[in-house]
């Protein structure tokens, strides 16, 4: 069973925000095997086919749920939209990306961080529509890698979480917090396995700054990003 030392509940009611560490996120004894396999997923994402070449920095999966009942069931695999308002860049339209394996989408730790994320938020009488994404940014020395081309956003749903898997050879990649009004709430690296940050993203605003390598080696941030949103 996942639990974690600080009570990102009160943090998304007080503050609209939880920043959680790694460290701060405890894990059973079976955890770590499945949890080293859900990471292995990332080697096996394609390119995101909505950016147009050569600007192939961005790869990565989808698949959808749905908690109801108390229950988490994966969706069949369809499109992803955000309106335009949330998303400048690709919103307005539907985008399809590769679906994430069955064997990734199965995968114990992920259903059961899943089920902890959901534990966090208000009670839902209607239940939630998740979407997850598996996505690797990858910099290198000819082209940064932009985690957000869109720039400062929301993704427009209830809630939002970000988990990094790994960070390898990367300068950059800090992620901000931001009001309405652009005051900068929070500011800060995702640096280690499993460091988290939680939104009510009805009412923030985010962004990640692009990043690069910091030596030969090309850069790269893996991420598992997952919205959470009512019916």
């Amino acid at each position: 069973m996942i639990s974690a030392r600080q009570s990102i509940t009160t943090d998304l009611a007080e503050r609209g925000y939880c920043l959680l560490r790694g460290r701060d996120l405890l894990l059973g004894p079976d955890h770590p095997a499945t949890l080293s396999e859900l990471a292995g997923a990332w080697n096996d994402l394609p390119a995101d086919p909505y950016l147009a070449e050569p600007h192939r920095y961005r790869f990565r999966r989808h698949a959808r749920y749905r908690y109801e009942g108390g229950k988490l069931t994966r969706q069949p695999d369809g499109p992803y939209f955000q309106s335009k308002k949330d998303n400048k860049l690709f919103g307005g339209t539907e985008r399809t990306f590769a679906p994430v394996t069955p064997e990734a989408g199965g995968n114990p730790f992920l259903l059961e961080l899943l089920q902890f994320n959901i534990d966090q938020l208000p009670a839902s009488a209607t239940g939630w529509d998740v979407n997850i994404h598996l996505v690797r940014i990858v910099g290198s020395r000819d082209a940064v890698g932009e985690p957000v081309p869109e720039g400062v956003h929301r993704d427009g749903f209830a809630y939002v979480s970000m988990h990094l898997m790994k960070r390898e050879n990367v300068v950059g990649g800090e992620t901000e917090v931001c009001g309405e009004d652009g005051t900068h709430l929070l500011k800060g690296v995702l640096e280690h396995p499993l460091d988290s940050l939680y939104l009510d993203d009805r009412a923030l605003l985010h962004y990640t700054s692009p990043i690069s390598p910091a030596d030969t080696e090309p850069a790269r941030r893996d991420m598992l990003l997952v919205s959470y949103d009512q019916n």
